[in-house]
């Protein structure tokens, strides 16, 4: 095996450990848990393709299509909509990949009948 020398660090599954005799009796040692740097994300809509609602009483819903990346891998983004950049509604939440990636297909919005501007994102909760 591999001797255990102060301050070394060993990762294991998502823990960090370190390593240190300081303050035994020379026959034992102390393990620490390693603080992990944040978590970098940079979440973005690609591939974006918006059509938009009809006229109201058309039943044609504004409705959302692209690619979604840089999220948190297995974990989830919520899919939302406005009309004026301050009030958001969720209108799905989907499951992101091993990757931190989900494609959205033609998500609609059931409020968005007769609605002038509207925009959609991508918000990782």
């Amino acid at each position: 095996g591999t001797p255990i020398t102060d301050g070394l660090e060993i990762a294991d599954g998502p823990n960090r450990f370190r390593y240190s005799y300081t303050g035994g009796n020379g026959n034992d040692f102390t393990a620490t848990v390693v603080p992990l740097p944040p978590e970098i994300l940079d979440p973005m809509l690609t591939t974006v393709v918006i059509t938009p609602a009809g006229p109201v009483d058309s039943g044609i819903l504004a409705t959302l299509s692209g690619h979604f990346t840089g999220g948190r891998p297995g974990g989830n983004v919520l899919i939302e909509a406005s009309s004026d950049l301050i009030t958001w509604r969720i209108l799905t939440t989907l499951p992101l990949d091993a990757n931190g990636s989900t494609t959205l297909n033609a998500i609609s919005d059931p409020a968005s009948e007769g609605a002038g501007d509207l925009a959609f994102r991508g918000r990782l909760p």
